[in-house]
């Protein structure tokens, strides 16, 4: 089914068409949502034997949601807002409106620690310089950065070493 077709089914199923905006909303709940991210969620969730629930996610929240006019759930600058009008009875407004975060993996303790040795394993001198890829001088630049707590961005160090670990199985070995 396509996106006009679904459009359609839901004007024939009488969910109210206010604003034009209200079709971007049934792309994003039956196309984003339910082909991307739930997937992800779920293919995550299953990864580590986790079994994760969707709340808001209950058919009859989604089908009020639905009808709701647009302009009362996204005013341009704040999107969600009957539920933050809900949760802001219960929780401080602070809390609610902080910016977004992201789960990031504890990667400057994991690198210090237990995975420490992966720095002196793929980004020594000898193996910058058979990958031939990096410039020995930014690699060590980063790794004396790191270690002097300085490094701000320690993705950076994790994407050398994963990028050496493939290259040395995949392409040096071949």
């Amino acid at each position: 089914m396509n996106f006009k077709s679904n459009v359609e089914h839901h004007k024939r199923n009488n969910w109210a068409y206010i604003d034009p905006m209200d079709e971007l909303f049934v792309l994003g709940y039956e196309d984003v949502l339910t082909n991307l991210l739930l997937v992800k969620v779920d293919r995550a969730s299953m990864g580590v034997s986790l079994e994760s629930r969707e709340p808001l996610l209950d058919h009859t929240v989604a089908e009020f949601s639905a009808r709701l006019p647009f302009a009362y759930k996204h005013n341009g600058l704040e999107s969600k807002r009957p539920i933050r009008e809900i949760v802001y009875k219960y929780l401080p407004k602070e809390m609610m409106d902080r910016p977004k975060l992201g789960f990031d993996l504890p990667l400057y303790d994991w690198l210090k620690k237990d995975l420490s040795y992966l720095i002196h394993e793929y980004l020594n001198e000898n193996k910058i310089r058979r990958s031939g890829i990096f410039s020995v001088d930014y690699v060590n630049q980063i790794i004396q950065q790191f270690n002097n707590h300085n490094l701000r961005y320690p993705q950076i160090l994790w994407r050398l070493i994963v990028f050496q670990m493939w290259y040395f199985t995949w392409l040096e070995n071949n």
